[in-house]
This record gives structure tokens, C-alpha cells and sequence, in this order.
């Protein structure tokens, strides 16, 4: 049995070192390139989001993101789309009828909207919360004045007689309010 002398080991071990360490080289420089692919196939980002063209906020900016400034953005609170002011106009020409979530649904599948009765539901209820729509599940839901002035739902669209919103809550008979109609449409015609 040889022997070998401490350089000859030594020498061993740094072979033995160097071929582990460049079997590791080998793995890395793979996944480098793997990754390096990756990076190459990814969209690319949008402008605004690079920090080298990303500008400070100015004064005004700040103060709106804060809530004290003048600048708003985005949809207003209480506001709603065209669709469902349609909704709204269609409940408003029913009259003193009062329209469960069905009724309100099924208006919305007329205007193709598209949407489940959940959705309906749920809607109805911020409606309700925000003041557009007055009433409940078991009573109906019926346009308050709010949202028929808001929306302007009254514009151009005779309201029936004895709408809710017209002759039987101000107090007055149908046959006034119609008069009155007939004069203004007198005036405009």
C-alpha cells in the first residue's frame, strides 16, 4: 500500500474542489440562461411605471390623493351608469307601481343588460343606501325625487298620471297635473 505524500493529496482535493466547483459553474451558467430567456419573453413595462420618467406629485396632486384638494378623478360617489339610469327611467314611466327585484330585473334583461338577479339585488340595495330608490323587498321599490331630478328622469318622458313621484304624494289630482302638462307641451310644441 502507497502512501502518498501530503503535496500529492493536496494536490487530489483540488482536483476533486475544482471539478465540483465547475460542475456548479455549469448548473448556474444553465439557469442563468434559462432565466435570461424568461426576462426576453415577458411583456414589456408600460411607461409609467419606470422609475426614470416618474415625476413627483405636485402640490395639487398631493392634495386631492389627500382628500382636501380640488382634483377628483373616477366615479362619483352616488353616481351610476347609463344602463341603470335607463333601469331608473323605466321604473319612474310605471307609475305609482312600486317594482320588486324580479320586476326591476326583468327591465334590466329588456335594456340587455345582461346580469343575474343577484346583481339586480344588489344594486337595488345600494339604490336604496344612496337614495335613488326608496322602499324594501316585501313593499317594492318605487324612484325617488332625488335620483328624478339627478337623472333628469321627468325630461322628455311624460310621467303617468298619478305617479308616485307626481300627483298623488305633491296632493293634487291627476287631472291638474295633466293640464299643467298639456299647457307646457303647449309652450314647447
Amino acid at each position: 500500500m502507497e502512501t502518498q505524500d501530503p503535496l500529492d493529496r493536496e494536490i487530489a482535493e483540488k482536483k476533486a474542489r475544482y471539478q465540483q466547483l465547475k460542475s456548479e459553474l455549469d448548473t448556474v451558467a444553465v439557469e442563468l440562461r434559462v432565466l435570461e430567456r424568461a426576462a426576453s419573453l415577458r411583456p414589456a413595462r408600460p411607461i409609467r411605471e419606470t422609475s426614470v420618467n416618474r415625476k413627483k406629485p405636485t402640490p395639487a396632486v398631493k392634495k386631492a390623493r389627500g382628500g382636501s384638494g380640488k382634483r377628483h378623478s373616477g366615479r362619483q360617489p352616488g353616481s351610476i351608469s347609463e344602463s341603470w339610469q335607463s333601469v331608473l327611467r323605466g321604473m319612474y314611466r310605471r307609475g305609482s307601481k312600486k317594482a320588486s327585484y324580479e320586476e326591476i330585473h326583468a327591465i334590466t334583461e329588456r335594456n340587455g343588460m345582461g346580469i343575474g338577479i343577484a346583481s339586480t339585488r344588489d344594486r337595488v340595495r345600494n339604490m336604496v343606501k344612496t337614495g335613488l330608490l326608496s322602499g324594501n323587498a316585501s313593499r317594492g321599490f318605487a324612484v325617488t325625487e332625488e335620483a328624478i331630478h339627478r337623472f333628469g328622469l321627468d325630461k322628455g318622458n311624460e310621467a303617468p298620471a298619478g305617479n308616485a313621484r307626481g300627483a298623488s304624494e305633491a296632493g293634487e289630482d291627476a287631472t291638474s297635473l295633466n293640464e299643467n302638462r298639456t299647457k307646457v307641451s303647449d309652450m314647447f310644441g
